[in-house]
């Protein structure tokens, strides 16, 4: 820890006579609390901190360090990660208590002092209480939506109490999370930031968990940089404050994001770390993620024997979780339907298709289907979900999964030897594709890349024993529920 060196008693008492704010050192009350800064790594000791409540004291602090020699940190929030807005030996200008904002209609500008953050945040407490007067909640979603938005016009007048800086955060997450399911990914993205900068005061844990999440909204909108630079922060954090979930998020975060640059075994390594870190930890839904990510990684790699053990972990750890464990069956039949075993893989879609309400899942659910009837020779089947998916086509308003499914009826019929209808599911997928840019859909229903007839006893891959558990197990999966799944529009 660094020492506090002296000033000149003469000069900072000529500053202190003069100052309406307090002018503050080490041996003072509120010294060490005005010191911290968000980032609980840095711990530097100023000579002086002056609190200013007006221009004028932030001036003639400008003039003492300069006449004194002193290096000048200015503070408004306390929440540069690199602590910029305190310096060891130099004089702190703490503006938090400047909280003026006068807005100049005419010429489009505004002047805010330092310290606005507050005065901003009551503002906006303000607005989004009027926001939510205007909301009448028809649906459970439009009611949980406008619980979030009273919370945040509760928190935000507090918003430098720990407690409720740590409620708007929470209320921040669940929004942001409801932006992203709607397609707004930067407005998400933005949310998510600014709730990180304005509720500095908020425990360690929840602002890592909303660093996860922007990680993961740049994940999404295709920024790997950002997101990568984000996960090491909530590592740090984690690390820093002794908080294994944080760690185990990071790890998991990464494990993604090196999959989607292709990196597979760096992908495993991280996916690998973050699971060991849920497990040590107890943390059962992030051990669950983590198994999910080594079956999708180890999936695509061609290892299906790991894929499957991991699938089948996942899925039983998400019992309580229907729709979660409906997503880790729809990536387990996947890799089973790529292991040979077809039939485990339509009982493992069909039933992930019973336990899901999302319609745009269920699209990719009834695309598994159909391939795998095809797989297995079942043209019965195979005819009868092709109508229910002329259907939900009809009824869905989803390029890309209606696109998905077309490609994957392409894929049934050229398998079950029926050219003529195969033909003419390509040609519809790809004119969806290029209409709306999914060019991987639209490489794929290229003649050339078209899947080989094949008939039903097709090549297995040869499993272990322990994979094999896990074929039989998706093979006794209960199904019966699907027909009153199959009888709901999309």
């Amino acid at each position: 820890m660094s020492t506090t060196p002296a000033v000149d008693a003469a000069a900072l008492q000529t500053l202190a006579d003069g100052f309406a704010g307090r002018v503050l050192q080490s041996s003072d009350d509120g010294y060490e609390g005005a010191r911290r800064v968000h980032n609980g790594l840095i711990d530097r000791r100023p000579a002086v901190i002056a609190q200013c409540v007006e221009t004028a004291d932030a001036a003639a602090a400008v003039r003492f360090a300069t006449a004194n020699g002193l290096e000048i940190a200015v503070r408004g929030g306390g929440h540069n990660v690199a602590g910029r807005s305190v310096c060891d030996g130099g004089l702190m200008i703490d503006l938090s208590q400047m909280r003026e904002v006068a807005v100049d209609a005419e010429a489009g500008t505004a002047r805010a002092q330092g310290g606005a953050r507050r005065s901003i945040a009551e503002n906006c407490a303000s607005a989004i209480g009027d926001l939510a007067g205007t909301v009448t909640p028809d649906t459970p979603e439009e009611a949980a939506m406008l619980e979030q938005l009273e919370r945040l016009q509760r928190g935000l007048p507090v918003i430098d109490g720990k407690r409720t800086a740590g409620e708007v955060v929470a209320s921040a997450r669940v929004l942001a999370d409801q932006m992203a399911d709607a397609g707004a990914l930067w407005l998400a993205f933005s949310t998510l930031g600014h709730v990180r900068l304005a509720a500095t005061a908020a425990p360690h844990r929840d602002l890592g968990l909303a660093m996860a999440d922007q990680a993961w909204v740049a994940r999404s909108l295709g920024d790997l940089d950002s997101a990568d630079e984000l996960y090491d922060g909530v590592a740090s954090a984690g690390e820093s404050y002794a908080i294994p979930e944080l760690q185990a998020r990071a790890m998991l975060g990464k494990g993604v994001t090196a999959r989607v640059r292709g990196n597979y075994p760096k992908a495993r390594a991280y996916l690998r770390d973050g699971l060991a870190l849920a497990e040590d930890a107890g943390l059962s839904d992030l051990a669950a993620a983590g198994h999910q990510g080594l079956l999708i990684a180890a999936g695509t790699a061609g290892d299906l024997n790991t894929a499957l053990v991991h699938g089948w972990a996942a899925h039983e750890l998400l019992v309580e979780d229907p729709n979660r464990q409906a997503e880790v069956l729809l990536n387990l039949s996947q890799a089973s339907l790529d292991a040979g075993q077809a039939q485990a893989a339509r009982s493992g879609f069909l039933a992930s298709l019973s336990r899901s309400d999302s319609a745009r899942f269920r699209l990719a659910c009834l695309g598994g289907v159909v391939v795998a009837s095809a797989s297995v020779g079942d043209r019965v089947m195979l005819a009868k979900m092709a109508n229910v998916a002329e259907e939900w086509l009809a009824a869905t308003a989803f390029p890309y999964e209606s696109a998905g499914v077309l490609k994957s009826l392409y894929h049934a019929f050229t398998i079950a030897g029926d050219t003529e209808r195969a033909e003419g599911y390509r040609v519809r997928a790809r004119a969806l594709a290029r209409k709306n840019g999914f060019f991987e859909i639209v490489l794929a229903t290229e003649p050339a890349k078209a899947p080989a007839a094949a008939a039903p006893s097709a090549a297995k891959a040869r499993l272990s024993s322990e994979s094999m558990h896990v074929i039989h197990s998706l093979e006794a999966l209960e199904t019966e529920p699907v027909a009153e799944a199959l009888a709901l529009t999309p």
